[in-house]
């Protein structure tokens, strides 16, 4: 007959008992694991904030498109305006000379 037992534990430091037990076996290591665990944790706050830093840009970015994207279509309509109200004049313009031709 044999048994099997493991131990689990979540997180970067394991329990106080196992720290005990390592640093009794190695001494010094559970200094190592506290250093590794707050290098790790450093670590995870840089990527953390160039990711956060990252996606600020991007919003920021994409705003900028979108307003661009806005006001070009604005200024398209815009000059669909001024190219319709140029052929009114011309239309006006045109008409006024044949009135004005008709009248002589």
């Amino acid at each position: 007959m044999s048994a099997t037992a493991s131990l689990v534990w979540q997180g970067p430091i394991p329990p106080a008992h196992e720290m005990e037990h390592y640093e009794r076996v190695m001494p010094g290591s559970a200094n190592r694991i506290l250093a590794m665990a707050e290098s790790q944790t450093g670590h995870r706050q840089q990527l953390e904030t160039t990711v956060v830093t990252g996606n600020i840009e991007s919003e920021r970015r994409g705003q900028r498109y979108g307003l661009a994207v806005v006001a070009a279509g604005r200024l398209d309509m815009n000059q669909k305006k001024v190219r319709e109200a140029i052929k009114v004049v011309d239309l006006a313009a045109g008409l006024k000379h044949v009135y004005e031709t008709m009248g002589q």
